[in-house]
């Protein structure tokens, strides 16, 4: 018998909850689990298969080594987002004055940073690392500041009405955490 996988890529991880709960997908890799869209949706979440979290990435000439050193400088990121909504929620809070510069698009601040307007960015780490391995020339000096605004599991989604389908996406989890944690390798 021949199968067939079958890869759709969503915009949102609402659209990617949505199209689980429409059975137009079985499973969905890279969610944030929360319990209004297992309620809503009708979807179960599977273990954490990493955490990311909201970062800062400053310039590598900069002097900065912690996130509570960033007052008075530019920090950029995208106008209307959650992240936008964290940093300037946390930082206020900690007392610390940046000049936040907002962008509406990724693309945007991504360019903004890379012709140097912004002295920093905030965004999830796992973005960072996309953005410094985009512009390799001009943030590979770059860092990401070790303590982080927000920290997000991310985990595999599928519909809660399956429990065979669950039982075999959770256990080939911890199957492939048990083969690394033992040292397994493709080799």
């Amino acid at each position: 018998t021949k199968s067939k996988l079958d890869l759709k890529a969503f915009d949102s991880e609402l659209q990617a909850e949505q199209a689980l709960s429409q059975g137009v997908v079985d499973l969905a890799v890279g969610l944030t689990p929360d319990s209004t869209s297992m309620w809503h949706w009708k979807i179960a979440f599977g273990a954490p298969i990493f955490f990311d979290g909201q970062g800062v990435l400053v310039r590598g000439d900069s002097a900065v080594r912690s996130i509570s050193e960033l007052t008075g400088l530019k920090v950029c990121v995208v106008e209307g987002t959650d992240n936008e909504k964290v940093l300037l929620a946390r930082t206020v809070a900690r007392g610390i004055a940046i000049n936040a510069l907002p962008f509406q698009e990724e693309g945007e601040m991504d360019d903004g940073l890379a012709v140097r307007h912004c002295d920093a960015v905030s965004a999830y780490v796992s973005r960072l690392a996309q953005l410094q391995q985009a512009y390799p020339k001009q943030l590979s000096h770059d860092r990401v500041l070790p303590d982080l605004l927000t920290l997000s599991p991310v985990a595999p989604a599928y519909r809660r009405d399956d429990p065979q389908w669950t039982m075999i996406v959770d256990w080939t989890i911890y199957s492939l955490i048990q083969a690394e944690g033992s040292g397994v390798t493709k080799a």
